[in-house]
């Protein structure tokens, strides 16, 4: 069952077990992503308002519903949503803005600044904040700390880079009942074979729990070396920095002009050589960060595992998969679960990246 409401969180209407497929995509450094395919009344179109927010209780997750499509000749509604967290593509740090703290503070941080009203003093921006939009406590940090100078990008790009970089995921549950939305970050658990504290989630194509699997190494994008230029019209500071000492064929450079780092970040804000340097050195390593090694392991868990998505596993979990055939173990982090819905059963394809 599936429920539809406005942004108040008042009920529009509800989706029953008549929905003949829904797609959704859980992520744990980006946003869900649902896809829907239903039969058509009038009374449900009229409810599946572009903007509206899909729940279906369970799992404290909305998606606001971004298009909607009739088929008229078969009679069939398609929509598509995004999980909550796409509000943060709404927003832009529109001044620059220097943060050094945890990685995941900084995360909190820049929603309370531009989107929730829970802000230390006057809201600096009051058109941007979101109503009913909190913030659930950080109970453990990562441990990552980042000082950085953000201007002139869209929350979400700042954001999913910051969750790589620190290996920690965000999301924004929806609670109709409290009338809330919480942003939070979190870590998903270790689930390996590796560690005796929680129940170990181990799964091998040779008991018959995966199958489809499809294997991916690639260094097309990966970069490990980058020379930093400063936005400074003149005398510009210019620096690289590199992950570890890669030499010959090993170093893979790319070049990136910060031209929103400078020695006057404006609004009376001048910054020392030295500062200005540590922020390009931040930058290079983000800017390693996104041009990463691929080594994609994705496959399909077949029904009949006794593991429950969501329940005994959950995308930022790191568990244990096992290829016989091909002499691959690996102890990875969940990104990505691609559940597909047909009349209410669930199959799950599941992607690691490391």
């Amino acid at each position: 069952m599936w429920y539809i409401f406005n942004v108040h969180f008042d009920l529009q209407g509800v989706m029953d077990d008549g929905v003949n497929i829904i797609k959704i995509e859980h992520h744990y450094h980006f946003c869900d992503v649902l896809s829907f395919e239903t039969s058509y009344t009038h009374e449900l179109y009229q409810s599946l308002v572009v903007g509206n927010i899909l729940s279906r209780g369970v799992d404290k997750k909305g998606y606001r519903i971004h298009s909607v499509e009739i088929q008229e000749q078969s009679k069939t509604i398609i929509g598509h949503a995004y999980g909550l967290e796409s509000i943060l593509d709404q927003r832009v740090v529109n001044t620059p803005l220097t943060l050094s703290m945890d990685a995941d503070e900084t995360m909190h941080e820049l929603v309370r600044r531009f989107i929730s009203f829970d802000y230390v003093g006057a809201p600096e921006y009051p058109l941007a904040k979101v109503m009913n939009f909190i913030h659930e406590p950080i109970y453990e940090p990562s441990g990552t700390y980042i000082s950085d100078t953000y201007y002139g990008t869209s929350l979400y790009s700042v954001i999913s880079e910051l969750s790589k970089a620190s290996q920690v995921g965000y999301r924004v549950r929806f609670h109709p009942n409290a009338q809330n939305y919480a942003f939070e970050t979190y870590l998903g658990k270790d689930l390996t074979s590796r560690q005796s504290e929680n129940a170990p989630v181990i799964w091998r194509s040779a008991w018959g729990d995966t199958r489809e699997e499809t294997f991916l190494l690639s260094k097309k994008d990966y970069k490990n070396t980058v020379f930093l230029k400063s936005g400074d019209d003149e005398n510009p500071i210019s620096l690289s920095y590199s992950d570890g000492i890669p030499l010959g064929w090993d170093r893979y450079e790319m070049f990136s002009e910060a031209t929103d780092i400078k020695r006057d970040m404006g609004d009376g804000l001048i910054w020392s050589d030295a500062q200005v340097r540590k922020a390009l050195e931040n930058r290079g390593k983000l800017e390693v960060y996104r041009n990463f090694m691929v080594n994609d392991f994705t496959f399909v868990l077949n029904e009949d595992i006794s593991q429950v998505f969501q329940i005994d596993y959950n995308v930022g979990d790191v568990v244990s998969v096992v290829n016989e055939v091909y002499g691959i173990t690996k102890h990875s982090r969940i990104v990505t679960v691609t559940e597909t819905i047909i009349q209410d059963k669930s199959q799950f394809e599941v992607k690691f990246e490391d």
